[in-house]
């Protein structure tokens, strides 16, 4: 980098009458300036060389450089004293070789660049801030009127009252994975076809599979089906898992040809409770009949109780009361038709 001292010091030199070639010689072989950094301080010196030396005097004439030389040395061109013959603020600048000459080093500016630099990369930051700061409400509402023209050209059937092609909307394909919950269809369990117990008789309920299979199946609250030969009640016993819910259901079949004292067909009718309301009779005491809860321990005698309080026992507990039938969580068109029935046996009697 071309320095002011470098300038005063070719200046000088010239004006003591020395040759262009020589002055470089000694800067770059003592000095160690670039050939770059010569070529600009001669063509900012070599127009000041106007001022010649007078050939009589050995001092130079020019007032301007005079000052700066030691005019005790001026006479002696010899490197060695370079160090001497230059401007006291130059003096720091040069170094000893190891062969006692002076060497002329290379001079670094005393602009404090560095400080201007970081002032103007602080006025271009806090000038751009201040700029966007100024400008955003210009800014936003480009931006909100750009996104709201993307929007509007989006065809959305309930935003649009343009009718959109529902064929040309294709449903994505979702694969199961690992962690997708794949619902299955709950399994029925088919306990077979047997006959309806008499609880008098223990004989018609122990060991039987069809009623072990029921009643197992309600004590765990699985689901199954069951037929029941029977020639008035419900034949078709099942216990159905409803979420958190276990309920039993016992209905008519399809094809019954049944009818109750109203002459409605039985076929299809139905009732429909939550297992947990289920108590059997103690047969103890016959004259006045008292419920209790069932018996667990033998399975077919469960499935017995089961279908025994579903068909007659809830009438009987309850005084066939609708009401208090369908308090309990019961359901059913069944309930309605023993109701009738038995409102018209005591109108008759």
């Amino acid at each position: 980098m071309v320095t002011p001292e470098l300038i005063t010091y070719i200046k000088g030199e010239l004006a003591k009458g020395k040759t262009r070639e020589a002055i470089r010689g000694t800067l770059v072989s003592e000095g160690g300036w670039s050939e770059v950094d010569l070529n600009e301080a001669f063509r900012t010196a070599i127009p000041m060389q106007s001022f010649t030396t007078n050939p009589t005097n050995s001092n130079p004439i020019n007032p301007v450089i005079n000052p700066v030389i030691n005019p005790v040395n001026s006479i002696n061109p010899n490197p060695t004293n370079l160090a001497n013959m230059i401007n006291p603020t130059m003096q720091s600048s040069f170094t000893k070789n190891p062969m006692g000459a002076s060497a002329i080093t290379k001079i670094e500016s005393p602009f404090p660049y560095r400080k201007v630099l970081l002032a103007v990369f602080l006025c271009i930051v806090i000038g751009g801030l201040g700029a966007v700061w100024w400008l955003r409400p210009l800014l936003v509402t480009d931006t909100w009127n750009s996104l709201e023209n993307t929007v509007t050209q989006i065809p959305i059937p309930f935003l649009s009252s343009t009718p959109v092609d529902d064929s040309a909307i294709i449903p994505p394909v979702i694969t199961p994975t690992e962690n997708t919950p794949i619902e299955t269809a709950s399994v029925v369990k088919d306990c077979g076809t047997g006959v309806a117990p008499d609880l008098k008789n223990s004989k018609t309920y122990e060991n039987n599979a069809v009623l072990n299979c029921l009643g197992n199946s309600a004590l765990n609250c699985e689901e199954a089906k069951a037929v029941l030969t029977d020639a008035l009640f419900p034949n078709v016993v099942q216990i159905i898992k409803d979420k958190n819910t276990c309920s039993f259901k016992l209905s008519y079949a399809e094809d019954s040809a049944l009818i109750d004292a109203n002459n409605n067909q039985l076929a299809g009718q139905y009732i429909l409770c939550p297992i947990g309301i289920v108590k059997a009779l103690d047969e103890s005491k016959p004259k006045a009949p008292i419920f209790k809860d069932p018996s667990f321990d033998n399975l077919g005698k469960y499935a017995g109780q089961i279908y025994f309080y579903g068909t007659l026992g809830i009438f009987m507990e309850n005084g066939v009361d609708q009401n208090k039938i369908q308090a309990l969580g019961c359901s059913g068109s069944y309930i309605d038709s023993v109701i009738a029935s038995y409102q018209k046996t005591q109108v008759k009697n």
